[in-house]
């Protein structure tokens, strides 16, 4: 889930309640961090424990500001209804995105990144291994995002895909 992804309002451009409190609090100067804070404490206020100072001070361990200090976020989390907050499957309903992932799941892709790169998803071992027995050198592996993306506005080495 991204900042973006909390909308409100039916997914219009309006704040969420948490992120109206961030303003509201001064929760925010440079907005580096904001994003993460934000994502944090939908998290956080959404699973209905209690949110003292400190439970809100646990909950974002991990989230860095140079800016602020914590105390106008703790102060805006403090004043967030959680009671206000749509939950994740209000906003996102489940059953249309597992049936994506599933439709998804079951499709093989295969991305030319540039004329030295070649990605692809096979959906069978055997489409893995005569991929494979196609491109010898390939390099096997799972996940890589952060190699996708950072090879595909040139090429890293000269070998074959």
């Amino acid at each position: 889930m991204t900042v973006e992804g909390l909308r409100d309002n039916e997914g219009r451009a309006l704040l969420n309640p948490i992120q109206r409190a961030m303003v509201e609090c001064q929760g925010t100067q440079c907005g580096f961090c904001t994003p993460g804070f934000v994502v944090s404490l939908y998290d956080l206020l959404g699973a209905g424990q209690p949110c003292d100072a400190e439970a809100v001070r646990r909950g974002l361990v991990g989230n860095l500001c140079r800016c602020t200090g914590y105390d106008s976020i703790v102060r805006a989390a403090q004043a967030t209804d959680p009671a206000t907050m749509k939950p994740i499957d209000a906003l996102y309903p489940p059953a249309p995105i597992v049936a994506a992932l599933e439709q998804a799941s079951g499709e093989e892709v295969r991305i030319d990144a540039s004329a030295c790169r070649t990605f692809f998803k096979p959906t069978t071992i055997d489409h893995a291994v005569r991929f494979r027995a196609d491109h010898p050198g390939c390099a096997v592996i799972a996940g890589g995002t952060d190699l996708a993306w950072s090879t595909t506005s040139g090429c890293a080495r000269s070998t074959s895909p």
